[in-house]
């Protein structure tokens, strides 16, 4: 045999062993194997693939594949050159794109990686549940059934009221238990209706007393008027806001009072409703328009306890029928002086009188008279 063919034999039998290692087997013009050596001068030409790490080459690890550490075109594994490198890389989809299903890490996009991708509304990169963003990437919510610290008090997974957590999740009040919360016009202690707070604690009335105190001309202004309402109120345990029904030349009844459109009762206990005749509730007017005819139905006769007065039956108004200021308020109810005068109202009265007394004319502001105080 010759040497050539020789030569051609191993070369084909280190192929096989080898795989996909390829060598040169230099041939002549009519096909026959040609000669290396001296006597040629030729060699086989380098190429990737061949195991041989030559220049411009990064690894040459003699096979095609292109999930191992080098590839096919004999250049290393990298996170980002669209090949996966099994047991390296979970994916790898060739971008630095981090809202795709394939991380810049070459890891599978997933809930908790920090980056938002396809379903997800949010992904801050924890599993906390108190924050913004829920651990199964929902945003948080009112009623998702976690508290979203800083923001919501409360959070009992659903929408509903009246069960410890308000619809808004912004107070832990409960409908019927006695406290009276800002969300809550009214709470009694029980869900029961037809007794001045309904089973969803709102007013089914407005309460009106005539104060317990009296005062001469010098109440603080309207705002210390107020407070003076709101004080007795609070002290009487009232729920509610309550203000003085009295008028300075800038303020009224008429513009500072909420136009209810229920009936106004008045705060009664036994003795001060045996003595209206009728049994029950005295109902002063039906409604803020009924309030402001010239009449009551019923006098204002009883104190924040609900009980009768017995002597002073004036209070301080400044305030017409309608609800708009009179013309004396006692220097916008800021002084006592027995110089100057103010407008009352007879508390034993139903007509016009009520709050315009016209046989009192106006009264020397060093007198001490009480105050009609309003449910808001």
């Amino acid at each position: 045999m010759r040497g050539s063919e020789v030569l051609r034999q191993v070369a084909l039998v280190l192929g096989v062993l080898l795989g996909s290692a390829c060598f040169y087997i230099p041939q002549d013009s009519d096909g026959e194997t040609g000669e290396t050596g001296p006597e040629t001068g030729e060699l086989p030409e380098p190429m990737c693939g061949d195991g041989e790490v030559q220049a411009g080459e990064q690894c040459d690890d003699g096979n095609p594949f292109d999930d191992d550490a080098c590839t096919a075109s004999c250049s290393l594994a990298v996170c980002g050159d669209g090949y996966v490198h099994l047991g390296h890389e979970e994916c790898d989809d060739g971008n630095s794109d981090n809202e795709d299903d394939c991380t810049d890490t070459c890891e599978d996009a997933e809930c908790g990686d920090g980056f938002v991708q396809g379903v997800e509304e949010c992904d801050d990169g924890n599993s906390f549940q108190d924050d913004a963003c829920l651990s199964d990437c929902r945003e948080a919510t009112c009623g998702d059934g976690f508290v979203n610290e800083g923001i919501e008090q409360c959070d009992d997974g659903n929408l509903e009221d009246f069960d410890g957590c308000s619809p808004d999740c912004t107070s832990t009040y409960t409908c019927g238990d006695g406290v009276w919360e800002p969300q809550e016009e009214c709470d009694d202690g029980n869900r029961s209706p037809d007794d001045g707070c309904s089973a969803s604690c709102t007013d089914e009335y407005k309460r009106v007393f005539v104060s317990s105190s009296v005062h001469n001309g010098n109440l603080g202004g309207v705002a210390g008027a107020d407070a003076i309402c709101a004080a007795l109120a609070d002290d009487a345990g009232l729920q509610g806001e309550y203000l003085a029904w009295i008028s300075s030349d800038t303020e009224s009844p008429s513009d500072r009072f909420t136009h209810a459109d229920m009936p106004y009762v008045l705060v009664a206990d036994a003795n001060c409703i045996q003595q209206f005749g009728d049994g029950g509730q005295p109902i002063i007017a039906q409604d803020w328009d009924s309030l402001t005819s010239g009449s009551l139905d019923a006098e204002i006769r009883c104190s924040e306890t609900g009980e009768p007065l017995t002597t002073i039956y004036y209070a301080w108004t400044g305030t017409n029928r309608n609800g708009k200021a009179s013309l004396d308020n006692c220097s916008q109810w800021m002084t006592s002086s027995g110089l100057e005068g103010g407008m009352t109202g007879g508390v034993l009265n139903v007509d016009i009188m009520w709050t315009f007394c016209l046989l009192c004319s106006s009264e020397e502001c060093d007198n001490a008279y009480r105050l009609y105080c309003f449910e808001q």
